[in-house]
């Protein structure tokens, strides 16, 4: 039971946590300005404080959100899963 229960949370979370940042992005895009403002702020991260997001800061653009990152992440979630839990 206790293993159901924490796979019940941390699915359950995950697709909350998705959902929210959808609807955050979906926002942010009919908002030019708040759109204007995330760049600027991502643009503006130190390279050698953030080496490793201003480095892939173009593909985190390209993956943020939308059904496949969904998708990508629920699979590894789920294969983990597999991995962990007894059948």
């Amino acid at each position: 039971p206790e293993t159901a229960a924490r796979t019940h949370t941390t699915l359950f979370t995950y697709v909350l946590g998705a959902t929210s940042w959808e609807i955050q992005m979906a926002a942010e895009r009919r908002d030019p300005e708040a759109w204007r403002r995330l760049r600027t702020t991502m643009e503006s991260l130190s390279a050698r404080d953030f080496p490793t997001v201003v480095e892939l800061a173009p593909e985190l653009a390209r993956t943020t959100g939308g059904d496949e990152q969904f998708d990508y992440g629920l699979d590894l979630l789920l294969e983990g899963l597999r991995v962990r839990t007894p059948s």
